[in-house]
């Protein structure tokens, strides 16, 4: 296990994160010692490549005296963060000032056993104090059959048992909410949730990191579980690049959701970030051929994950039809605050695409030498994380 960042002086309450990236495989097709059969499984790119951009975003703050994107929370602050990656070359993060001066730090990989110990430190640290909120970040291979599993590095070490080095991530989440009291937990697990017949047919079932006894009662505040993918489904990413999930989720989390309550900060919970990224990757299947959409589940009285900066963001595009009255047109848009200028975009540049905040606007598309009628949408909500809309005109 590897801790990156351990507070100096521990929060009352704080944030606990554990992040896991597995992309090498030491025995599935193209490791350091593959197993006779690999079911089809080979190396990752990306799970690193994710891990430590999730990593990254978590501590930029803590390197950066300036405003940054990054993990804020003045009620729940970082308190520690824990991390595991396996990749083909050892992966150092620059950790920063906590209960250790600022130092490179190279990650330990991640064999069910060192998941395990990493996992029981983090638990340790999140039931510590009631109150305490947890997030535990995973990127690798997963199958599923009903419930999903996280497949380890050391995956296919014992031939004989095929699924020995894998987890349960489902029951694992259910245990926590037996021992955290009063704590809220975070579950974003970037993987493939497709169904093995190989799994069903040795009716194996692979424990969770934690189990507890069902009888046993919940004493959790609240949970969420956001996965990559939906039930049987694939979860993709381009060859060495941040995944699609993990992309998505680190926008949202960059201010691209949230909402503010009787003139509080804003701030992004459990149920804003899963609808963001939905939607990201909703845009994203837009130009892919192979789509992709992410699953959500929560329990309980959540409370807000992150505090922005400032008000949250949304990509902005808008646009004219036909093609015909493009060179005779423009694209406005008013900000209803009263106080900021007009925007406006003659059409013949192609469409109008701009990062606005999130707030009431008049939109709307004009012909200065009258070719077609004005088309308008009036006081309009424009949320995050993006809003399109196509002004079809008239001569």
């Amino acid at each position: 296990m590897t801790t990156v960042y351990l507070a100096a002086d521990a929060p009352p309450i704080g944030t606990h994160v554990l992040v896991v990236g597995i992309g090498a495989y030491t025995h599935l097709n193209g490791g350091i010692n593959p197993a006779t059969n690999t079911r089809g499984l080979g190396q990752l790119t990306s799970p690193p490549i994710s891990a430590k951009a999730l990593i990254d975003w978590f501590l930029a703050p803590l390197h950066n005296p300036r405003p940054v994107a990054g993990f804020r929370n003045p009620v729940a602050p970082l308190a520690s963060l824990e991390a595991l990656i396996a990749a083909p070359q050892p992966i150092s993060v620059s950790a920063p000032a906590g209960q250790e001066p600022a130092h490179e730090v190279t990650l330990d990989g991640a064999t069910l056993q060192q998941v395990r110990d990493a996992f029981e430190l983090w638990r340790t640290r999140l039931i510590a104090q009631p109150g305490n909120t947890g997030i535990f970040y995973f990127c690798g291979h997963g199958v599923s059959t009903g419930t999903q599993y996280a497949l380890c590095q050391d995956l296919l070490r014992n031939e004989g048992v095929p699924w020995e080095m894998v987890f349960e991530v489902d029951g694992t989440l259910l245990s926590l909410g037996k021992e955290a009291p009063n704590c809220h937990v975070h579950f974003w697990i970037d993987a493939c949730r497709e169904v093995p017949a190989e799994i069903l047919l040795t009716n194996q079932h692979p424990a969770p990191l934690r189990t507890s006894p069902l009888t046993n009662e919940t004493v959790e505040r609240s949970h969420s579980l956001l996965q990559a993918t939906g039930a049987g489904r694939l979860a993709f990413a381009k060859e060495n690049k941040t995944s699609r999930f993990t992309t998505a989720l680190l926008k949202t989390l960059s201010g691209y959701a949230g909402s503010s309550k009787a003139g509080g900060p804003w701030q992004i919970d459990a149920f804003e970030l899963a609808n963001a990224v939905k939607e990201l990757l909703k845009v994203e299947n837009k130009s892919s051929e192979r789509k992709q959409n992410s699953s959500f589940y929560d329990s309980g009285d959540g409370v807000p994950i992150i505090q922005l900066l400032g008000v949250p963001k949304v990509d902005l595009c808008l646009d004219l039809s036909p093609d015909a009255m493009r060179e005779h047109g423009e694209i406005y848009l008013v900000p209803c605050d009263g106080a900021s200028p007009v925007d406006v975009r003659p059409c013949i540049e192609g469409a109008y695409t701009k990062v606005v905040s999130k707030g009431v606007y008049n939109l709307g598309a004009r012909s200065v030498t009258g070719h077609f009628q004005p088309a308008r949408l009036t006081f309009e909500w424009v949320n995050p994380p993006f809003y399109d809309h196509i002004f079809e005109v008239a001569p």
